[in-house]
């Protein structure tokens, strides 16, 4: 669907989770997302229909993502733009048309969420990251899915911290299967300078990095306390 469709509201350098605040309830439209980078930028679009989205699709650095995957991903990219257009029925029945692959509602298993319902959502994945990073010697932590950065709090290259991170899962999730020590449950590297734990939460993977000299039993208690609260749903 081409940026002139529809009739524009309004344009925005907000957060997308502000803006699924603002526009969430009583609009039908779409919010078109970009952001300008070294190389391809990323651009994206969020269908809704008063509270519900309806549709999501994020084009990232040569990658695509659809669905919860790529709304996910647009409520943690910060240094955003975007554009509010207003539709009418028969327009978002065209999108969804035109798109299916980016249509919430089409995977059973993922029902469309209430905007609301998502923000708060990001802001208890924005709370966890929160209180590791405000622990002793923590540098940085991220929330990662299929090799991208979905949340993140503190300094760091996060996009490199997601793609590495898949491939230390990968590798650890192999050892671990050859030896028959069963499943995951936390990974820990250890050089003179860092220290990073990685373990899975809900759908994701945490990663926390630390400083060389840091004590990591408090971070691996905090650690476990977050799986077991994601798996739990509380």
């Amino acid at each position: 669907m081409d940026l002139s469709d529809g009739r524009p509201v309004a344009e925005s350098s907000a957060a997308v989770a502000d803006l699924l605040k603002d526009y969430g309830q009583q609009f039908k439209g779409c919010i078109y997302v970009y952001r300008q980078e070294q190389g391809p930028g990323s651009t994206g679009f969020i269908l809704l229909d008063n509270g519900t989205v309806l549709a999501a699709a994020l084009s990232s650095q040569g990658i695509r993502l659809n669905q919860l995957d790529a709304l996910q991903r647009m409520l943690a990219l910060e240094g955003v733009s975007s554009k509010i257009v207003e539709l009418s029925d028969e327009e978002i029945r065209t999108v969804l048309r035109e798109n299916p692959e980016t249509a919430i509602n089409a995977a059973p298993e993922a029902p469309g969420k209430p905007a609301p319902a998502i923000a708060k959502e990001k802001a208890e994945y924005d709370h966890i990251l929160t209180l590791l990073t405000s622990l002793p010697g923590v540098t940085a932590a991220a929330l990662v899915a299929d090799g991208l950065p979905v949340f993140q709090h503190g300094n760091a290259d996060f996009e490199h911290i997601a793609a590495a991170t898949e491939d230390v899962v990968r590798a650890g999730s192999r050892i671990a299967r050859e030896l028959q020590m069963g499943p995951t449950d936390q990974i820990i590297l250890e050089t003179p300078d860092y220290k990073t734990i990685i373990a899975p939460v809900s759908d994701m993977f945490l990663c926390v990095l630390a400083k060389g000299d840091t004590n990591l039993g408090l971070i691996r208690l905090n650690i476990k306390n977050t799986q077991t609260t994601c798996k739990n749903g509380k």
